[in-house]
Parts: C-alpha cells; structure tokens; sequence
C-alpha cells in the first residue's frame, strides 16, 4: 500500500539512485591510483526517470517468507565510462577533486531526500495521534 502516492515513488527512487551513486563515486575515488583505471560516470536525472519509468503498480504477492526479498530485481544504474582526457601517465583518468564535489554534492542531495521522507512519516504520525504531540 503507498500512502503518498506518485511521492513516495518518487523519493524512494531518488534515495535508491542517490545511493547507487555514491558507490560509483566511492569506487571512483578508490581506484585513484589504479594504473589504467577509467571513472565511470552516471547522470543521475537519466537514471531517476529510467527508475520511474520502470517501476510497475503491480502488488507484491509473497508465496513463502524465503521467496521473495523487498528488494528491486533490477538495476538502478549502468556503469558508463567518462570520455574524457586521461590526465596521467598511468593512463588513470581520476580528477579526486572533481568526485569529492560530486560526494559532497550526492550527501547533500540524499539529505534533503531523506528529509523530505521523514517530514511525510511525521505528518502521518501527527495525523495518526489526532493532532496531539
């Protein structure tokens, strides 16, 4: 049952593709100094809306407990290469400055995101005590 609606689509899928960008950024940033490394690269708008478009309005029929999981069966994001200038002579391509932005930029995001969700869980909580605190 979706108690939001589109909304609560809406934000779990932005949390699942924010999440799925910090391991690609956090894999970037460990590969560094691995010779011959390319960064990969995810636009993130494009992911979100292949993410809505595929989610389905069917309901989840659980058969056995050991079945089925709540996670999604597919993916959130394809791994696309940077085309761009290798910068080193180890042929790594790597800016650490340009992903710590693109870090702290993805947290910011999720934050609010995430913000935003636990406003809605708040209001359905005060709706749910008849107004009382």
């Amino acid at each position: 049952m979706r108690i939001f609606g589109d909304q609560e689509r809406l934000l779990e899928s932005a949390l699942d593709v924010s999440s799925k960008r910090f391991k690609q950024i956090s894999n970037n940033i460990t590969n560094v100094n691995t010779p011959n490394y390319v960064a990969e690269e995810m636009n993130f708008e494009e992911e979100l809306n292949k993410r809505l478009k595929n989610t389905s309005t069917l309901d989840l029929v659980i058969t056995h407990s050991m079945h089925v999981s709540r996670k999604p069966v597919f993916s959130v994001g394809s791994k696309n290469m940077m085309p761009k200038t290798i910068m080193r002579t180890d042929y790594n391509n790597v800016d650490i400055e340009k992903e710590i932005a693109a870090l702290i930029e993805n947290n910011i995001y999720y934050s609010g995101v995430a913000q935003s969700l636990n406003n809605k869980f708040k209001l359905i909580q005060t709706i749910v005590q008849g107004g009382r605190q």
